[in-house]
């Protein structure tokens, strides 16, 4: 769990730079539903090593739709916005680079 959770964080924290160096408008939004996401997952792990009730499976199942209703919803805003931008001539490679 503690590597998932550090992937998570380098993952959100990477994707952060991208979104603030476009200056992507949704970025705030965004930012809070990485927040939340890395709070769910930093409770449940405290829960597990305190001891309390903790389901793998559901924790899986959550955790695999939360990404995947993210990904389908809130990157795929940034990919577009960027698409459109780099369409417009108002995005390079150079600026997409992490």
């Amino acid at each position: 769990m503690s590597r998932m959770v550090e992937y998570v964080q380098f993952h959100f924290s990477t994707e952060e730079k991208l979104l603030t160096r476009i200056n992507y408008p949704g970025f705030q939004e965004h930012k809070k539903q990485h927040e939340i996401m890395v709070f769910n997952i930093l409770q449940a792990v405290k829960d597990f090593n305190e001891g309390g009730i903790f389901v793998p499976n559901h924790f899986a199942r959550t955790l695999k739709d939360w990404i995947f209703s993210h990904i389908a919803v809130s990157d795929k805003s940034f990919a577009i916005f960027i698409h459109e931008r780099r369409k417009k001539g108002l995005l390079t490679d150079e600026q997409l680079k992490i």
